[in-house]
């Protein structure tokens, strides 16, 4: 369970930081032990990173999921059950105003999260 949670909160960074310790362990000559040492410094910025935004509640992607795609979510969520099951809770067409909103926020959620994934994924390669 810890280690699913420290995975969650490290972006799985931890895993590789592990690898990277024993690389170095079992380096064979320096040329490999400073390899391991630059990759471990690596991880060891990305897990810093990944734990610091973690712990950061009043980010504006996740202020955004809180107050725009949670609601927008559970109002999908009611009125497909309802249209699914015919339950008699008459779910309430959102106002247009909102629509307004949603239509410009939970888009850019959605490309915020791409463009973090992206840039997690070319700063390994760097």
């Amino acid at each position: 369970m810890l280690k699913l949670v420290l995975s969650w909160l490290t972006g799985g960074v931890a895993d590789r930081l592990v690898d990277a310790y024993r690389a170095k362990l079992e380096a064979s000559n320096d040329a490999e032990r400073i390899a391991a040492d630059v990759r471990i410094k690596k991880l060891e910025a990305r897990r810093d990173l990944a734990l610091a935004e973690s712990g950061y509640f009043w980010s504006a992607t996740r202020l955004g999921r809180l107050l725009f795609a949670v609601p927008l979510g559970l109002w999908y969520a009611a009125g497909v059950l309802d249209s699914i099951f015919f339950f008699d809770w008459n779910v309430a067409a959102l106002p247009p105003q909102f629509w307004s909103i949603a239509e410009i926020v939970i888009p850019s959620l959605f490309l915020s999260e791409t463009a973090q994934i992206g840039l997690r994924y070319w700063g390994r390669k760097a």
